[in-house]
């Protein structure tokens, strides 16, 4: 996960500087996208394993469509923006994914370790109850 998020924020420099050299609307998409999407949160966010209208998603879709209209260079600029974003939502899903399955394994351990461990103590209590009244 640290990996993911380095590489996510590396993407989104990348990102950002791509952005620079296009209009305004499109370098706001990409800088809320960078400031606003954010992986895991409270425990309800980290296992639905989801962000409720995603920045990045949003900015993916809005700049696909913005840059349909550049030609020359800023269409080249756009499309090295799109592939930059298209890898960094991919990477994002990805860490999503990894804390959900994080979080899972936790709920996990916190539900079965004691239960586990009240079982021991009734299975113990049950053989030396037997081997006492027998």
């Amino acid at each position: 996960l640290p990996d993911l998020l380095q590489k996510i924020s590396d993407l989104d420099g990348q990102a950002r500087t791509l952005a620079m050299r296009q209009p305004d609307e499109i370098n706001v998409l990409v800088l809320r996208a960078s400031q606003e999407t954010r992986i895991g949160g409270s425990v309800m966010q980290q296992l639905s394993g989801k962000q409720k209208n995603c920045p990045t998603a949003f900015a993916v879709d809005k700049v696909q469509v913005l840059g349909k209209k550049f030609k020359g260079d800023q269409g080249r600029v756009n499309r090295e923006l799109c592939a930059v974003l298209l890898h960094k939502k991919s990477l994002v899903e990805q860490a999503r994914k990894d804390v959900w399955i994080k979080a899972r394994i936790d709920i996990w351990l916190y539900v079965h370790v004691p239960v586990s461990i009240s079982l021991l103590v009734a299975l113990t209590a049950h053989v030396v109850s037997v081997f006492f009244y027998w």
